[in-house]
């Protein structure tokens, strides 16, 4: 071999050089360098989807810790709501609260009428309004009455004081002439909640 490698020129001696030089860069490419690149570029994904799955796991951490104030804030939040409304009644027991207002008031009765259900469009303005929530129901409450207007105007601050969530929809009213009565029509919106 070495009488082989004698032999050569110069030239084919360089080029056997460069050759063996290049065979072993390629081979040191192949066999070691880029099996550590695509080891190192499996392990960079691998370690960018923990990252991911991490992340993940924080958040829902945060949201069960932060779960417990959540809660407190959507009772207290609960708590106002109903305080607003009021609590859910029979009709009867809505009719007997507003006779024995317009009693109260020395008022006389002449009709009372009552009717439950949402409203969803608002025929004055012919705009469509959203629906209640199902929990929320509407009473709408028609009163004729005769009387005084002092007695009136102190029925209705009453009915507002009572029934924290009765709004005044529409009021109306006719002298009766001679005995200085006056007939009132009066009508209430009043907003109950189902707990």
């Amino acid at each position: 071999m070495k009488e082989i490698f004698q032999s050569i020129s110069r030239r084919e001696k360089m080029m056997l050089y460069v050759l063996l030089c290049f065979l072993l860069v390629m081979g040191g490419w192949f066999g070691f360098v880029k099996p550590q690149l695509d080891t190192y570029q499996h392990n960079r994904e691998k370690i960018d989807k923990k990252n991911i799955e991490l992340n993940e796991l924080n958040n829902k951490l945060d949201l069960y810790q932060n779960a417990f104030n959540q809660l407190l804030s959507q009772q207290d939040n609960h708590k106002k709501l109903t305080k607003r409304y009021y609590l859910k009644t029979s009709n009867v027991s809505l009719s007997r609260t507003v006779t024995s207002l317009i009693i109260l008031h020395t008022l006389k009765p002449v009709s009372l009428n009552m009717t439950s259900g949402q409203r969803e469009t608002n025929d004055a303005e012919n705009v469509s309004q959203k629906s209640l929530p199902k929990n929320i129901t509407l009473n709408t409450i028609s009163i004729i009455c005769d009387g005084d207007p002092k007695s009136c105007m102190k029925f209705i601050d009453d009915m507002r004081k009572t029934l924290s969530s009765a709004y005044l929809s529409s009021f109306s009213y006719i002298s009766l002439g001679a005995n200085s009565s006056t007939r009132f029509n009066i009508v209430f919106e009043v907003y109950m909640i189902k707990e």
